[in-house]
């Protein structure tokens, strides 16, 4: 499984795995949990054809405009497409009356990789998912037997690219409710991950552009797998990705020159010092910058002051209110009303601090 803390690279990630000759993955992200839900409480539907519902987009990726599926190739004109019809086909073949979970997993990425022409099913050492988000790792914790690769980056930076790429992608459709989502998931994610799966490792998106070598060695080893120079080919479905819409910027494959920005003025000070406290033990594990002195902690209750960036979000959401057209009226409108939601999020996190399971041990490069 891949796991991300949000906006940590995981979609990079997996798209350096797409040509493995080894591994067998759909061409995204797949929110198993969701789907196996689905399938107990579906009676009507075979799994096929409740996977080709789900997800349209693994069948015309024209459809996947956030994450610019639509948009592959050298000259960002291409897409892939897979037939519905002769997937659903095989995977009746494939799973015939069985609907444990083990068997329809396989099943299902077995028939998308035979249909889909590219990626041949034959020679596969490793099933990989990216499950994207760690509690969904809690619905098939008890059912299938995985271990976890944990996408990460410096937090900070990691979460403010999170906030302004949202409020950018979604305009203004964005509540203030949200950004305490954000900061709970950028908090508590690998501890999730380490307390759901039985083996689990962190790999940082900062070691993945500068050290990208050694590191997909050590990832190989990891996994069982063959060092393969498709590794280094950001890819869909063999065809050049840039990346998503969210980034605006297109990018693609590996950049020795990658940094982290972060603007500290984004932040009040009280905010940096509370964050990174709470995240201190993690950034030591990590190998990453500190920003606040440890002298300089503040009490965890000021979770509950507003933040720049939900003093941000209120202000827009007035300002589409009291100015904007009819349909950014009404979605303001909507979203001042869920603002109440932020405090029950804030005290999430704030009785959630203290439980920490720890977090996966980090895969360093030069280090096999």
């Amino acid at each position: 499984m891949i796991v991300s803390g949000g906006r940590n690279g995981s979609l990079f990630f997996q798209s350096l795995l797409d040509g493995h000759p080894q591994i067998l993955q759909l061409p995204g992200i797949f929110q198993l949990d969701d789907f196996l839900n689905a399938l107990e409480e579906c009676e009507e539907n075979s799994a096929g054809e409740l996977f080709v519902q789900m997800y349209p987009e693994f069948f015309d990726s024209r459809r996947n405009t956030r994450d610019r599926m639509g948009q592959l190739g050298k000259d960002k004109d291409q897409y892939f497409s897979v037939s519905p019809t002769k997937f659903k086909r095989k995977l009746e073949d494939l799973l015939g009356d069985k609907r444990d979970h083990k068997s329809v997993v396989y099943a299902l990425h077995y028939a998308y990789s035979f249909c889909s022409g590219n990626n041949q099913a034959s020679g596969k050492r490793v099933l990989m998912v990216h499950i994207h988000h760690a509690v969904r790792l809690e619905k098939i914790c008890s059912t299938l037997d995985y271990s976890v690769i944990f996408m990460e980056r410096d937090p900070l930076p990691s979460l403010q690219s999170e906030i302004e790429g949202w409020i950018d992608f979604r305009k203004e459709n964005i509540g203030a409710y949200q950004w305490p989502v954000l900061l709970k998931r950028k908090i508590f994610e690998p501890s999730v991950v380490k307390g759901l799966a039985k083996v689990s490792y962190t790999i940082r998106l900062e070691d993945l552009h500068s050290d990208h070598e050694e590191l997909v060695n050590l990832i190989c080893l990891k996994i069982g797998v063959d060092y393969d120079a498709s590794l280094g080919e950001s890819t869909f479905m063999g065809l050049a990705w840039w990346g998503d819409a969210i980034s605006k910027k297109y990018l693609n494959g590996i950049n020795p020159n990658f940094q982290n920005k972060f603007d500290a003025t984004k932040f009040f000070s009280w905010e940096i010092k509370l964050y990174e406290g709470w995240m201190r033990g993690r950034l030591d594990k990590y190998r990453y910058q500190e920003r606040a002195s440890p002298e300089a902690l503040k009490p965890d209750w000021l979770v509950f002051l507003p933040s720049k960036y939900e003093l941000l979000i209120l202000k827009n959401l007035v300002k589409h209110l009291l100015t904007g057209a009819w349909t950014q009226k009404r979605g303001a409108a909507k979203q001042l009303i869920y603002s109440y939601k932020a405090i029950k999020r804030k005290a999430e996190i704030y009785f959630g601090l203290g439980r920490s399971c720890g977090a996966p041990d980090l895969l360093i490069p030069n280090n096999l």
